[in-house]
């Protein structure tokens, strides 16, 4: 059985996000960042 529309939520129009949407965004984003660098040098001690 298929599905109508199936990219339907993909190709629709993005709403601009709110204040403090755009907050926890940015605040994701970078923590990612700064688990990755932690990462990244835990990776270059142990080989120290």
């Amino acid at each position: 059985m298929a599905r109508k529309n199936l990219l339907a939520s993909v190709t629709a129009s993005i709403t601009p996000a709110t204040e403090s949407e755009a907050r926890a965004e940015y605040a994701k984003r970078g923590a990612s960042r700064s688990m990755m660098q932690s990462l990244d040098e835990m990776a270059e001690n142990s080989m120290r």
